[in-house]
């Protein structure tokens, strides 16, 4: 799954600044964060869960995105301590015993999406992104003096996502961003299929 959805990567990037995909080359930022080598302006992040993979990319604003298969986890409530402020253990709480699977896997990906966004990984304090809450979205959030914008998906049944990208004033003219998504089963590789209604989705930010 994991060759299957950095070719998937490779050929949209590919696409994307008009070359092969073999002149497609990376580099990597101390905490792992992948670049183009050859194109800094165009930027793009990768996430995959289960048998799918979903590709964002978009033009000068640095971006994060993350899917997760939504199943019940034994200690989903122990983790959620761990990974939550205070004031979204409270909301979390507050949630019927129905909604909490959802809100959980809502709230994980939101917060990974901006961690991926930022470049830090491991290094930035996830109770500290605070994404649960009453209000309705847009979010936006502070995540290590990196102004986010995150907006929660639904790439599949069964799947949560989350896109996050930065809202810095001087970023210039508003964000179009790019998603597209496919079925990566490791026995078809060479035969992967794309999944028509996240594909070449367009997301434009609204004023």
């Amino acid at each position: 799954r994991f060759t299957a959805a950095r070719g998937m990567l490779r050929r949209i990037l590919a696409a994307c600044l008009d070359v092969p995909p073999d002149q497609v080359s990376f580099t990597y930022s101390p905490n792992g964060k992948p670049t183009i080598a050859n194109s800094q302006a165009l930027q793009f992040n990768l996430s995959h869960s289960g048998d799918f993979a979903v590709c964002a990319v978009s033009v000068s604003r640095r971006i994060g995105v993350d899917i997760e298969q939504i199943r019940p986890l034994e200690d989903m409530e122990s983790v959620f301590r761990i990974i939550s402020s205070g004031a979204e253990q409270a909301e979390f709480d507050a949630l019927p015993e129905r909604q909490r699977v959802d809100a959980f896997y809502r709230c994980w990906t939101m917060k990974e999406a901006c961690v991926k966004a930022h470049g830090t990984g491991l290094s930035t304090a996830v109770d500290s992104i605070e994404v649960l809450t009453p209000h309705e979205t847009p979010h936006f959030i502070d995540c290590n003096g990196l102004r986010c914008r995150v907006v929660p998906f639904v790439p599949l049944e069964g799947y949560a996502g989350a896109l996050a990208f930065d809202q810095e004033p001087d970023c210039g003219t508003p964000a179009r961003v790019i998603l597209h998504s496919e079925m990566v089963c490791s026995s078809e590789i060479s035969d992967a299929h794309s999944f028509s209604p996240v594909v070449g989705r367009n997301w434009e930010e609204s004023r």
